[in-house]
């Protein structure tokens, strides 16, 4: 089980090093699950979006106003808790998950769910 980002599924702006980075583990994890899938070993990686933890904390000095902004870019409207991350991976962990191997498993509350282009029904309401 590695821990990824959805910042190694995509891009982001002025995070290339942090992008590049988390775009290898994701590679890692696939390379990984093809090399030891034949030992049953299964290899997958969670992808998390924004997250309530000390880092993401920082943003508490931003006004309401943007802190909300990025909320709203987030199709479940919030930021993800250390909890549902947990979740995750003891998912992965069980034999409920026991033919998941090579997976990114992307728990950003639908960020990546999206194709980039604007909410077209928005600009009519």
């Amino acid at each position: 089980m590695n821990t990824a980002s959805v910042s190694g599924l995509g891009g982001d702006y002025n995070f290339s090093a942090y992008n590049a980075a988390k775009g290898a583990v994701v590679n890692y994890t696939r390379s990984m699950a093809l090399d030891h899938g034949i030992d049953n070993i299964r290899i997958n990686a969670l992808c998390p979006g924004l997250i309530q933890t000390g880092l993401s904390k920082g943003l508490e000095v931003l006004s309401d106003e943007v802190i909300q902004q990025w909320y709203d870019l987030v199709p479940l409207g919030r930021a993800g808790s250390l909890e549902e991350m947990a979740n995750v991976v003891a998912f992965l962990a069980s034999y409920e998950s026991s033919y998941i191997t090579g997976a990114m498993i992307a728990a950003d509350g639908g960020v990546t769910a999206k194709t980039g282009q604007s909410n077209i029904l928005s600009l009519f309401t």
